[in-house]
């Protein structure tokens, strides 16, 4: 039903189907958001497998865009992240109960921490997605929820200033962003920890 996609960069080419994590579509002001399965097929955790394995931090990437998980509404939180596979499969396993927007960044595979260090989970990058996918159409809630992670590439003033959206940075752990939704976007201490396991 869908088709694959070729993700490509000077090193090799990795497929990414989009059939195994995309459900339907949901209609916006905005046209037509691509509706995403919360729970991996099997074929992905293998592929996920091999890409920890032989070729971590290879090019596996998701395309960048505005996303959904159930039946999110203009009041609907929108969560922001890097377009690295790994981590979007460990944010949507995290999202099984909700419902929400997600905006995908073009990082080129990189995961969020290392591409805000590089330049690439950026202010520049965050305002011209907002813009590419008219997420003003779509959203009434002006706020952007992004990985604490990737606060050193954003500018949280210019963001507002160039988009009219305001950045709120969430848990550093995916398994906290539901908590930290129904509380009203406040973490506790431990959300804020980076702890390497």
């Amino acid at each position: 039903m869908y088709k694959d996609k070729p993700m490509t960069n000077t090193k090799q080419t990795t497929i990414i189907r989009s059939e195994y994590w995309i459900t339907g579509f949901k209609e916006t002001g905005a046209g037509k958001i691509p509706v995403i399965a919360t729970k991996l097929h099997k074929k992905e955790i293998i592929a996920n497998i091999k890409t920890r394995l032989i070729n971590f931090g290879g090019n596996c990437r998701v395309e960048p865009g505005l996303y959904c998980v159930g039946n999110p509404d203009e009041n609907s939180p929108v969560l922001v992240i890097a377009n690295y596979k790994l981590t979007f499969d460990t944010v949507r396993k995290e999202l099984g109960n909700m419902q929400c927007w997600i905006m995908i960044l073009d990082t080129k595979g990189i995961n969020v921490w290392c591409a805000a260090a590089m330049g690439k989970f950026s202010t520049a990058e965050i305002v011209e997605k907002v813009k590419a996918v008219n997420l003003k159409d779509i959203v009434n809630r002006n706020t952007l929820i992004l990985p604490q992670l990737g606060a050193p590439g954003v500018s949280a003033l210019m963001v507002k200033q160039e988009s009219g959206f305001k950045v709120v940075y969430g848990p550093v752990m995916a398994k906290d962003i539901e908590l930290f939704l129904n509380n009203n976007y406040k973490k506790d201490e431990k959300m804020r920890i980076v702890t390497f396991i």
